[in-house]
């Protein structure tokens, strides 16, 4: 078991959404490449990152707790451990 821990996944890319402050991002998970709708504070564009919690870990894997749903894996998923910055 895993302490929750903040940290950030880089994005690969974004685009505005249909709401203001709302942007559409695609970014790596361990299964591929995923969508969500974020609102624009859990999105650091300089740094092109996403803040997130970590919540648990397998050897070579986090699982990460999404501020918002993505399209296809609801609000958490796995990602490889150099694609999160802890």
């Amino acid at each position: 078991m895993v302490k929750a821990k903040e940290a950030k996944i880089r994005y690969e890319n974004i685009t505005t959404g249909q709401l203001p402050e709302e942007y559409v991002v695609t970014f790596k998970t361990a299964k591929g490449i995923t969508r969500a709708i974020l609102q624009s504070y859990y999105i650091n564009q300089t740094n092109k990152t996403i803040n997130v919690v970590i919540v648990g870990q397998d050897n070579d894997r986090y699982l990460v707790d999404l501020p918002a749903y993505i399209f296809n894996a609801g609000s958490k998923a796995w990602f490889l451990k150099e694609e999160v910055l802890v």
